[in-house]
C-alpha cells in the first residue's frame, strides 16, 4: 500500500475544501472570451479617461477623491479633504461624514505606489470592467456558456455603465463586481458567496444597505415555506444591513458633523415627499427609457428581482437634484448589477418555456437583446458622445497648455492653499487645503480664462480680488494671484516664477 505523505494529503484536503468554497473549475474558452473583453474594455475606458483628465474635463469629485487619498498616504489622515469640509460643515473634514466607505482602503496601497488622479482613473476602469465577470458566471450557470458570454458583453456596452466610468472618480466603482457576486451567489445557491460579497458590498457606501435589505426580505419571502437552516442567511442580510446604516448615522457621521442625519445622503428626499414629487419632469421617464431600452425591459419579467432595486430607484427619481437621474453621473451604479440579473432570470423562464412549445423565443430574444443595446450605445451612450468630442478638440494645442497648467502649479509651494475653478481642481488636490472659486483666507488663486465658462465664476468677485490679491502672473491664459497678507509667498512664488519664464525662453516655449 502506497502513502501519500502527510503534507501532500493536508494540500489536497485543502484544494478540496477550497474548491467547495469557491466553487471554482478549470477554466475555457468561453472564460477567455469574457477576460479578453474585460480588458478591453478597461484599457479604452482607462484611455478615454485619461484623455479626459488631461483636457481638463474631469472636476469636483475627482478632486475630493485625489485629495482624500493624497492626505491618507501622505499625512496619515483618515480620508480628509477641504472641498467636502466646506459644503458639509464638517470638522475634521473626513469623506467617512458624508459617506461610509471603507471600501477606499483597497486602494490605497495602489495610490501609495501612484499617487496621482490618474490612478484612480485607471483603478476605476478596471474595477466596472470587472462587473461583467458575475453576470457571465450567473448567464453560464443558468443559460449556459455562450448565451452567459453574450450577457457579459453586454454589461460592457451598456450605455448607463459608460456614464458612470466617465464622471470622475467615485466608491461605487466597487459595487457592479462586489453586487454581481453576490446576486451570483443568491441566484446559484452558493450562500458562502451570498454572504461574503453582501458584507463586502456594505462597505462601498451607506445606501447599499438598503439593497442587501431588500435581498434579505425578499430572500425570507421566498423560502417562507422552507426551514430554518435555508432561511437563516437572509435575516442575517438583515441584521447586516440594520446595523450598517445605525453605525454610519448614529456613530460614524456625528463624529465628524452636527447636520441633521436627514439632511445627509440619500435620506432627506424620503421626508420630502411633496417637493420631490412636485418637481417631477419628463427627465425622470427618458431615463427610465434610457436604462431599460438596452435590455428591451426585460427585467420586469421577473419582479421578484427587480424589486431588489426599488429603494435604489427611489432614491434616485424622488430626488429634486436632476443629476441623480441622468446616465452621465454615477448613481445608476446602484442598480445596474440587479438589472442584469433580472434580465437572466427572464431569460431562464423564456428557455424553460421554450421546452414545452414548438416554436423557440430563447434565442430570437437574446440576439434582439444584443441588437438593441448596439443601437442604443450607439445613440446615446456618454462614451460615443465622448469620442465625438474627442475629434473637435486641438490635442496638440491642449496638451501644450496641459503642460504649462501643471508646471505653474508644480512651483507653487506644497504647503500653500489654493483656490481655484472647477476644472482645475484635480489638478491641484495633491495639497492639503484647496478650495473651489473665490477663497479669503487661499494662499494662491488660479483662474484659467482658456476655459471661459468655469472662468466665469470669479467675475462677481473681480473686486475683492483684487483688493485682497496681487497678480504675479498671467500668461497663456492663466492668472496667478497670491494673497497680499502673505509676503514671504509672494517672493518666493515670484523667484519660482521667473524660473520658469527662463525655462521657456531657454527651450524656445516662449
Amino acid at each position: 500500500m502506497v502513502h501519500q505523505p502527510e503534507d501532500s494529503r493536508d494540500a489536497g484536503y485543502f484544494k478540496r475544501y477550497w474548491n467547495r468554497f469557491t466553487h471554482l473549475r478549470n477554466p475555457d474558452k468561453y472564460d477567455g472570451i469574457l477576460i479578453i473583453g474585460v480588458i478591453i474594455y478597461a484599457v479604452f475606458f482607462s484611455y478615454l479617461t485619461l484623455f479626459l483628465y488631461t483636457n481638463f474635463m474631469i472636476e469636483f469629485d475627482m478632486a475630493i477623491f485625489n485629495q482624500a487619498f493624497w492626505n491618507t498616504v501622505v499625512n496619515g489622515e483618515l480620508f480628509t479633504n477641504s472641498l467636502e469640509g466646506v459644503v458639509h460643515s464638517l470638522s475634521p473634514p473626513s469623506h467617512f461624514g458624508v459617506h461610509f466607505s471603507p471600501i477606499l482602503y483597497g486602494l490605497v496601497p495602489f495610490y501609495s505606489l501612484f499617487p496621482s488622479p490618474k490612478m484612480l482613473l485607471i483603478a476605476q476602469s478596471f474595477l466596472l470592467a470587472l462587473g461583467a465577470i458575475p453576470i457571465y458566471l450567473c448567464g453560464r450557470d443558468l443559460l449556459g456558456k455562450a448565451p452567459g458570454c453574450v450577457l457579459g458583453y453586454l454589461y460592457l456596452i451598456y450605455p448607463s455603465l459608460h456614464g458612470v466610468n466617465l464622471h470622475d472618480f467615485h466608491e461605487v466603482a466597487f459595487l457592479p463586481f462586489l453586487l454581481g457576486m453576490a446576486l451570483w451567489g443568491l441566484f446559484t445557491g452558493k450562500r458562502n458567496i451570498l454572504l461574503i460579497f453582501c458584507f463586502l458590498s456594505l462597505l462601498v457606501k451607506e445606501d447599499v444597505s438598503l439593497i442587501i435589505g431588500m435581498i434579505g426580505l425578499i430572500g425570507l419571502y421566498q423560502t417562507r415555506k422552507k426551514p430554518v437552516s435555508e432561511r437563516w442567511q437572509f435575516v442575517l442580510l438583515i441584521i447586516m444591513a440594520t446595523c450598517t446604516l445605525a453605525l454610519f448615522y448614529g456613530i460614524i457621521r456625528p463624529l465628524f458633523s452636527t447636520s441633521s442625519f436627514i439632511e445627509s445622503g440619500f435620506l432627506h428626499q424620503y421626508f420630502d415627499l411633496g417637493t420631490a414629487l412636485s418637481q417631477y419632469n419628463g427627465g425622470r421617464i427618458t431615463y427610465l427609457l434610457m436604462i431599460f431600452l438596452p435590455l428591451l425591459f426585460l427585467p420586469f419579467g421577473a419582479p421578484g428581482t427587480l424589486a431588489i432595486s426599488i429603494p435604489s430607484f427611489f432614491e434616485i427619481l424622488l430626488s429634486p437634484v436632476y443629476h441623480l437621474y441622468n446616465i452621465g453621473y454615477h448613481y445608476s451604479t446602484l442598480f445596474i448589477p440587479v438589472l442584469f440579473m433580472a434580465t437572466i432570470k427572464t431569460l431562464l423562464n423564456i428557455r424553460t418555456r421554450d421546452e414545452s412549445r414548438e416554436r423557440k423565443f430563447f434565442v430570437p430574444v437574446l440576439c434582439l437583446i444584443l441588437i438593441s443595446s448596439l443601437l442604443c450605445a450607439g445613440m446615446y451612450s456618454p462614451a460615443v458622445k465622448m469620442m465625438e468630442i474627442k475629434g473637435t478638440i486641438d490635442e496638440d494645442a491642449m496638451k501644450e497648455h496641459q503642460k504649462y497648467v501643471d508646471q505653474i502649479i508644480s512651483v507653487i509651494p506644497q504647503s500653500a492653499s489654493i483656490s481655484t475653478q472647477y476644472n482645475l481642481l484635480p489638478r491641484v488636490s495633491c495639497r492639503k487645503q484647496i478650495w473651489l472659486d473665490y477663497k479669503d483666507s487661499a494662499d494662491v488663486i488660479l483662474i484659467d480664462a482658456a476655459f471661459p465658462d468655469r472662468a466665469h465664476d470669479f467675475n462677481d468677485d473681480g473686486e475683492k480680488l483684487c483688493t485682497q490679491f496681487l497678480l504675479l502672473k498671467k500668461e497663456n491664459f492663466l492668472s496667478v494671484y497670491v494673497n497680499k497678507n502673505n509676503p514671504e509667498l509672494q517672493s518666493v512664488l515670484n523667484n519660482n516664477l521667473e524660473t520658469v519664464a527662463q525655462n521657456q525662453y531657454l527651450s524656445g516655449t516662449i
